[in-house]
């Protein structure tokens, strides 16, 4: 979580400097569409840092903030599909080996 805080926070003061600037529209819309793909290739970055460590929900949340990973041509589209079909499959295993080592009276409990 720190290290997501950080990169945002790197990220922001890369974009927010070049954005003071900024007068004109056009220039302000670039500079906004940076910016999001930034803070996108940073979620992309988390959500892979996150599955690598086991934290598949949390991955998940980071990758539904992402707004270019939902458009097809983007380049991070096929990095955050990989990452979600890897979260799915350990989630369905997870969920497999929890099923059969549970009896349905520990189920209850």
């Amino acid at each position: 979580m720190a290290h997501k805080k950080t990169v945002t926070l790197i990220a922001a003061a890369l974009i927010l400097v070049p954005l003071a600037g900024c007068l004109d529209s056009n220039r302000k819309e670039a500079s906004q569409q940076r910016w999001q793909k930034t803070l996108d290739q940073a979620r992309v970055e988390e959500a892979r840092q996150s599955l690598e460590k086991g934290q598949w929900e949390y991955a998940q949340r980071v990758l539904d903030d992402c707004t270019a990973c939902s458009d097809p041509d983007s380049s991070l589209s096929g990095q955050a599909r990989k990452i979600l079909a890897k979260i799915h499959t350990a989630g369905s295993r997870y969920a497999k080996v929890v099923g059969r080592s549970q009896t349905p009276e520990e189920m209850v409990y």
